[in-house]
């Protein structure tokens, strides 16, 4: 046997050994990873989150309806507090800056009773200022 048909059957051996290697790197490769599977702790955290946002979203919309001027308000984020006391019952607490009926800006606090439905729907808000 010749030498170069030699080096020629051991590179097309070589090809088909490797065929099945490249083949099922192509397959693996392609594929997406996997998502990560979350925990109970945090899936429950990331619900309750939701319903917390929900809660805050119900208490602003009920304190704009109490307000003289609601476009002239601002609520100061650092001091927003969202408390979950049981499930879909929150205590939302803050200050805010609005327009009195003289057109002056005054700071108020405000404290809000929130439930939400199973859904998260809003189901009541009760909220004082003072």
């Amino acid at each position: 046997m010749e030498p170069s048909s030699a080096i020629a059957i051991l590179m097309l051996g070589a090809l088909i050994l490797s065929l099945p290697i490249l083949f099922f790197w192509w397959i693996t490769s392609s594929k997406a990873p996997p998502a990560p599977v979350k925990s109970d702790y945090e899936v429950e955290a990331e619900q309750r989150e939701q319903r917390e946002v929900k809660a805050y979203g119900c208490a602003i919309a009920e304190i704009r309806s109490q307000l003289l001027s609601p476009s002239s308000t601002k609520f100061l984020s650092n001091t927003i507090r969202t408390n979950e006391m049981k499930a879909h019952e929150f205590n939302v607490s803050g200050q805010l800056d609005a327009e009195n009926g003289f057109g002056a800006m005054i700071r108020k606090s405000f404290r809000c009773s929130v439930t939400t439905s199973e859904y998260d729907q809003c189901e009541s808000a009760d909220c004082s200022m003072f």
